[in-house]
């Protein structure tokens, strides 16, 4: 019973580490778009700065097209905020523990 807990625990840790690190690119594609929808603008340098794995950014942007917060606009890559995304941001994102 011990151990069921324990994993059940790592596996809650894992999943709010990986929203807590979509909510950080969410927020950075936000404040390098100036809260402005459909601003295009590149993450190539968004992985070093984050500290994060290019693979994992990928997956991230990836997750962020699905949930249409922001939209992908090709390779580098060049993204843009939705309006969905920018109502994440402003309303709904102070409702989640994990990026509070």
């Amino acid at each position: 019973m011990k151990r069921r807990r324990n994993r059940q625990i790592r596996c809650r840790n894992r999943a709010e580490q990986h929203e807590h690190r979509r909510y950080v690119v969410l927020n950075r594609i936000f404040a390098d778009c100036s809260g402005g929808v459909g601003r295009e603008i590149p993450l190539g340098g968004l992985p070093e700065e984050i500290a994060i794995s290019r693979e994992e950014a990928y997956r991230i942007v990836e997750f962020l097209t699905c949930q249409g917060f922001i939209e992908y606009l090709g390779a580098g890559p060049r993204v843009a905020l939705t309006d969905a995304g920018l109502e994440y941001i402003r309303h709904d994102a102070g409702r989640r523990r994990t990026v509070r």
